[in-house]
């Protein structure tokens, strides 16, 4: 059986209530007879739980290396991390098209 067919998504109705303010999520595994739980009520980017700058890198290299060269990555990272110094929204465009 493929994975996916392996897998049930059931809503909690405990940890919908605290949405939009909390960004919830737990995770039940079952395998060879044991069962694994993990609850996450506070997710790291969360307001009470915000990200460094560092976070924020480390996680566009991790998903974005999937897709763009890591140079491309560093250019966009520099960009969007002086995004207040930039004069002009058209300016983050350009470097957006450019790694495309």
């Amino acid at each position: 059986m493929a994975f996916v067919q392996k897998v049930q998504v059931t809503p909690s109705d405990a940890l919908t209530a605290m949405y939009p303010k909390k960004w919830s999520g737990k995770v039940v595994v079952r395998a060879a007879g044991k069962t694994y739980e993990h609850e996450v009520l506070s997710p790291r980017g969360d307001l009470d739980q915000p990200m460094t700058w560092e976070d924020v890198e480390e996680k566009a290299k991790r998903i974005g290396g999937r897709f763009f060269d890591p140079a491309r990555i560093e250019k966009l990272a520099s960009a969007v991390k002086d995004l207040e110094k930039m004069d002009r929204v058209d300016d983050l465009s350009k470097v957006l098209q450019r790694a495309s």
